[in-house]
C-alpha cells in the first residue's frame, strides 16, 4: 500500500481585525518569526511537499511564502475553500486532490485545520492529546495515511508523525 501524508498548518499569528476586513490580516512580527523557525525544522527534517493547498487570506498567504522561501517551491493552489470551511467541507477538499501528489500541504484556519486533524488522525499518543488540546496559529501536523488514493480518506485513517507548535 502506497503512502500519502498531508500536512494542515494553521496561518502564522495574525493582526488584530482592522477596517480592511478579516481576509486581509496580516502577519505579526512573533507570527513571522515563528514561521521561520517552523521553516528550520522543517527543513532539518527534510519534510516537502508536492501540492500546497492554500487560504486565500492574506496571513494564510503570508505563512505560506516563508516556508516556501528555501524548503519547498512546488505547485500552490489558493482556494476559497479553505477560509471559514467546516472539517467535513476541508474533508472533502482533501478527497478531490489529484491522486499524482503524495504530500499535500493545506494552510489554512481553525477550527477547521484542527477539527479536520481530529478527525483523521488515530485516537490517543502524546501527540493526539496536545492536539486535543490546542492547534495554536503557527503549528504544524504531518499525518501519515496508508491509502492509493486521496479519495478513500476517512476518519481515524491517519497517524501523527510530527506535529510542530509554535516557538518549540
Amino acid at each position: 500500500m502506497q503512502e500519502k501524508t498531508l500536512y494542515l498548518l494553521r496561518h502564522g499569528e495574525a493582526n488584530p481585525l482592522n477596517d480592511k476586513g478579516d481576509l486581509e490580516r496580516s502577519l505579526t512580527i512573533n507570527g513571522e518569526k515563528s514561521l521561520s523557525l517552523l521553516l528550520n525544522n522543517l527543513c532539518n527534517q527534510n519534510i516537502i511537499w508536492d501540492l500546497a493547498i492554500c487560504s486565500v487570506a492574506l496571513r494564510a498567504r503570508q505563512s505560506l511564502a516563508i516556508l516556501q522561501s528555501s524548503c519547498s517551491k512546488k505547485e500552490v493552489i489558493f482556494s476559497n475553500e479553505l477560509y471559514n470551511v467546516s472539517a467535513n467541507d476541508a474533508l472533502t477538499l482533501v478527497k478531490n486532490i489529484n491522486d499524482k501528489n503524495e504530500d499535500v500541504l493545506l494552510v489554512g484556519h481553525n477550527p477547521s485545520l484542527r477539527n479536520l486533524a481530529l478527525m483523521l488522525a488515530l485516537d490517543g499518543g502524546e501527540k493526539y492529546k496536545s492536539l486535543a488540546k490546542d492547534f495554536p496559529p503557527g503549528s504544524f501536523i504531518s499525518l501519515k495515511t496508508q491509502i492509493k488514493s486521496w479519495s478513500n480518506i476517512q476518519p481515524r485513517m491517519a497517524y501523527i508523525d510530527e506535529f510542530f507548535l509554535p516557538n518549540n
